[in-house]
């Protein structure tokens, strides 16, 4: 996206050109992926959720995939998931332990490790 207002409107109201323009080309195509990979970005895990999914909030979105993991719902064929990227995660807990154990190197890497074994 080339703007210099990156805030939650601006990329919804990218996300819906975006989508309009797939449609108005071939409807049948829309989704044309089932998954998009993001960073910790607010603004565009709320504009997917609304442009591409048709959900107000991000929290919309979660309550949504907690009905589907609970089997109150199935998983639409027009719904992007939206990840979170694993390495931007990994990154986040890492920074933490460095500022919880800035003096102790043997339990912050012990972490690290564990982190990394999860991922």
């Amino acid at each position: 996206m080339v703007s210099a207002t990156h805030d939650r409107e601006t990329v919804t109201e990218w996300l819906k050109c975006l989508k309009d323009l797939i449609i108005a080309k071939d409807p049948s195509i829309w989704p044309p992926f089932k998954n998009v990979v993001t960073d910790f970005s607010w603004a565009f895990m709320h504009g997917i959720s609304k442009a591409w999914n048709g959900k107000e909030t991000i929290f919309e979105y979660l309550d949504m995939c907690h009905r589907i993991l609970t089997g109150r719902e199935t998983l639409s064929s027009s719904t992007v998931v939206i990840t979170s990227c694993t390495n931007h995660y990994v990154k986040n807990i890492l920074n933490h332990v460095k500022r919880y154990y800035p003096d102790d190197e043997k339990t912050a890497f012990y972490i690290a490790r564990c982190v990394g074994l999860v991922f």
